[in-house]
C-alpha cells in the first residue's frame, strides 16, 4: 500500500515515484528537465498507477527523497544536516541532480569544522578538491586524537599515508631550525646591535629547545610560539612547514 506525500503530490501530476512505500506525484517534463537519469527511467517505465506512468526507485528513505525533491520544488526552508548529508549526496550523485549536490557541498564547506574526517571523507567520494584541502588542515592540526577515532579509518589508507608524511615532514622540519634561519634577513635598529644580537641569539636558542622537547605539537601551537617573536618570519618564508601541500 502507497501512502500519498504530504509535500510532493500534485493532483496535475503525471508522474507517480514509488520510494519506500511513499507515492509522490510529479510532473514528467520537470522531473526529467531536472535529471537525465529520470528522464531515461521515464521513457523506459512500462509500469502505471491508475493510468498515470509509475516508477518504483530501489530506495528505502522516503523522508530524504522527499528533501531531494524540495531543491526541484521549492516548499520553503530545505533543512541539511549532518543527520541526512550523506544520503542527500549519495542521492544527487546517483540521480545526477545539479541542484541538491550543490546545496550539499555548500553546506559542508561552510560547516566542515564541526566534523573534519566526515568532512575529508565525503570530499574523497564525491571528488570535492576545496573541501578536501580545508578539512585535511584542521585534521592535521590535530593528527594524534583523530588518528585513534573510528572514524579516521573511514578515510582512505592513501590519504591516511599522506596526512602522516605531512606530520612527520613537519616534526623533521623542526630539526633544521636555527639562529641562522630567523637572523639571515634580521636589521638592528637599536643603539648596541652586539648585545642586541647576543640577547636575540638566546632568546631563539630558548624557543627552539622549547619547540624540539615537544616535537608532537601540532603546528598551530607551534606557530604561535615561533611567529610572535619574530614576526612570522620563519613560518611564512620556510616551505617546509606548509601544510597546505
Amino acid at each position: 500500500m502507497l501512502y500519498q506525500s504530504h509535500e510532493h503530490f500534485y493532483l496535475d501530476g503525471d508522474l507517480i515515484i514509488s520510494v519506500g512505500g511513499t507515492a509522490f506525484r510529479v510532473h514528467k517534463v520537470i522531473m526529467g528537465l531536472s535529471s537525465q537519469v529520470f528522464q531515461e527511467l521515464i521513457s523506459r517505465s512500462t509500469t502505471a498507477i491508475n493510468g498515470i506512468t509509475a516508477i518504483v526507485l530501489d530506495e528505502n528513505n522516503s523522508e530524504n527523497f522527499k528533501i531531494l525533491l524540495s531543491f526541484i520544488y521549492p516548499i520553503g526552508h530545505i533543512s541539511i544536516s549532518w543527520d541526512n548529508i550523506y544520503e542527500l549526496l549519495r542521492l544527487s550523485e546517483k540521480y545526477k541532480m545539479k541542484s541538491p549536490f550543490e546545496a550539499s557541498k555548500e553546506f559542508l564547506e561552510k560547516e566542515f569544522f564541526q566534523d573534519p574526517l566526515i568532512s575529508l571523507y565525503l570530499a574523497e567520494v564525491y571528488q570535492l578538491d576545496q573541501l578536501y584541502v580545508e578539512s585535511s588542515k584542521l585534521i592535521l592540526d590535530e593528527l594524534n586524537d583523530f588518528r585513534i577515532t573510528h572514524n579516521f579509518k573511514l578515510i582512505s589508507l592513501n590519504t591516511r599515508e599522506k596526512l602522516l608524511d605531512r606530520y612527520m615532514d613537519y616534526i623533521f622540519s623542526l630539526n633544521l631550525l636555527s639562529k641562522d634561519i630567523f637572523i639571515s634577513n634580521y636589521k638592528h635598529t637599536c643603539s648596541n646591535p652586539q648585545i642586541h644580537q647576543i640577547e636575540l641569539i638566546k632568546s631563539i636558542e630558548e624557543l627552539i629547545k622549547k619547540v624540539q622537547i615537544y616535537p608532537t605539537l601540532k603546528p598551530s601551537i607551534t606557530k604561535k610560539i615561533l611567529c610572535p617573536k619574530f614576526n612570522n618570519y620563519y613560518y611564512n618564508n620556510n616551505n617546509d612547514i606548509d601544510r597546505t601541500k
